[in-house]
């Protein structure tokens, strides 16, 4: 069955696009309600807990005994910069949000929208966290799944209008 109907009647989005516009919405509004608690009340990093940190990675094996300099880095840096990545994040989820309401509208500005918001999200992490090898190795993992959900707009892209 051809779900695009004809032009004298009001064209309703397909039930995929309905899916994952619904899920990516479910998925942005809970981004911006955990990002707001975090930029608004960040958790209070002190030096105890950052040498807890460190005990823990202790007692961890890490595969490459070399990375672990950079993985202590990465996860200090992060707990630093929870208030900013909470920030950063609902700035990014409101974007995919709002990005998904439109597609779900049948809007094409929503899918640029949303490829900005998910290249975003994938670079928070990586660069307040820092930019080394690990860094890159989490953004590199963001861009393959949220590449996957801009693929699958993607397809949907000819129930856009211009």
């Amino acid at each position: 069955m051809d779900e695009q109907l004809s032009a004298g009647e009001p064209q309703r989005p397909p039930v995929f696009l309905k899916a994952i516009a619904t899920l990516s919405m479910i998925n942005g509004a809970y981004g911006m309600i955990s990002g707001l608690a975090n930029a608004i009340s960040p958790p209070e990093v002190n030096d105890q807990m950052i040498e807890d940190i460190f005990i823990r990675l202790e007692s961890l094996s890490v595969p490459l005994e070399e990375i672990r300099p950079e993985m202590e880095t990465f996860l200090v840096n992060t707990m630093l910069n929870m208030g900013n990545i909470g920030a950063s994040s609902f700035l990014f989820y409101g974007m995919s949000f709002i990005g998904a309401w439109l597609m779900l509208r049948a809007n094409r500005n929503g899918f640029m929208l949303y490829i900005v918001a998910q290249i975003g999200l994938a670079f928070v992490p990586s660069f307040f966290g820092g930019l080394n090898m690990l860094g890159w190795a989490n953004f590199a993992m963001l861009m393959v799944w949220n590449a996957i959900w801009v693929a699958m707009y993607a397809s949907q892209r000819k129930y856009f209008s211009s």
